[in-house]
């Protein structure tokens, strides 16, 4: 009894995890993330076009940091890899972003007399807006996963995220938000075409 007793405290203590990981799911993750950026890398080479690769760097990241969690799930104890798979899981998606902005940035180009401002400022104003909130993102998941509970720099850490996800909702809700009036726009001046109507659908739908 003693040594179960003995043995199950020392498995808690070295769990970095709040939950028991799941071994299954990021493996899974990851096959489907890398599997959309093998299919964007086909897309490129087929359409000899590279100038959009946010979608190349963000699915590569997003992929690695599902195949640090698989790892990390049966290496709990591995601080390393516990902030490792943090901090790239987090990352992914800004970037992500960052291919949105670009796409609606040369949507304003293609109509610029629907365009809410200047088609030019579209790709750095949230760009860098979304550099920020990454940076924000990278240093709170940082501190959060190299924190202990109930110390100053797990708390740190939380806060820092909370209000990363906050500006992050701002940022996709304003982004949603120019797409639709640029769509609104198009539709009654009767310039929405077939493949305005599906980039601006697709590029507004996933958030």
């Amino acid at each position: 009894m003693s040594s179960s007793n003995t043995t199950s405290y020392e498995e808690y203590t070295y769990n970095l995890f709040a939950y028991e990981p799941n071994h299954v799911l990021p493996i899974v993750f990851a096959c489907i993330v890398g599997a959309s950026v093998v299919a964007h890398v086909l897309q490129n080479f087929y359409y000899s076009f590279w100038r959009i690769t946010f979608m190349f760097y963000g699915g590569t990241v997003f992929t690695l940091g599902w195949i640090l969690r698989a790892v990390a799930s049966y290496y709990q104890e591995n601080i390393g890899l516990y902030i490792s798979q943090i901090v790239f899981i987090l990352a992914g998606p800004p970037i992500y972003a960052a291919a949105e902005y670009n796409i609606l940035g040369r949507l304003m180009h293609y109509l610029p007399m629907h365009a809410v401002f200047h088609p030019g400022r579209v790709f750095f104003v949230f760009v860098y807006i979304g550099i920020m909130v990454e940076t924000l993102t990278g240093v709170g998941a940082g501190q959060l996963a190299g924190g202990v509970p109930g110390s100053t720099q797990y708390t740190v850490g939380g806060i820092l995220i909370a209000i990363t996800l906050i500006l992050q909702g701002c940022v996709e809700v304003s982004f949603s938000s120019l797409v639709a009036v640029i769509h609104y726009r198009a539709w009654r001046a009767g310039n929405l075409a077939p493949n305005v109507k599906s980039a601006s659908c697709c590029t507004a739908l996933p958030h």
